[in-house]
């Protein structure tokens, strides 16, 4: 006996619903980052922003804890040298004692008093009273 047609169509619709589920049900491989591929991901992103704060730590550590002692006193004996010489060379081009530090950016920083014997460079802003005479003699 001869299949009829609608048993037929029965068969290949049964057949075509099984080959669809076969392919459903197949693991599609997916191009998202899984956990071990996150955490990996992570480790790195953590890494290209640690490694630059890690080098840089000298710094974080001024930013947040200020210049050690012996670092500040270093700059300002320098910056106070800068603004005598600055004076220095101001008296010897024009004859006259200036009224301030000549140079902007240093008057900025160093406070020029006048004194009997001649003049005196005082760090502005610093509690720690650093000064220099004009003959370069540093005192704190």
């Amino acid at each position: 006996m001869q299949p009829t047609e609608h048993e037929n169509l029965n068969t290949l619709a049964s057949s075509a619903h099984r080959q669809i589920a076969g392919r459903q049900g197949r693991a599609i491989p997916r191009s998202t980052p899984t956990g071990v591929h996150r955490r990996v991901l992570a480790a790195l992103i953590w890494l290209a922003v640690a490694t630059p704060l890690a080098l840089n730590m000298g710094g974080l550590r001024s930013l947040m804890f200020g210049l050690p002692a012996s670092a500040a006193r270093a700059e300002a004996k320098t910056t106070l040298m800068a603004a005598r010489q600055a004076v220095e060379s101001h008296k010897s081009s024009t004859g006259q004692m200036p009224e301030r530090v000549p140079l902007a950016a240093l008057d900025a920083l160093v406070q020029l008093e006048t004194t009997p014997n001649g003049y005196r460079l005082r760090m502005r802003g610093t509690g720690a009273g650093w000064q220099m005479d004009e003959k370069g003699q540093w005192t704190e």
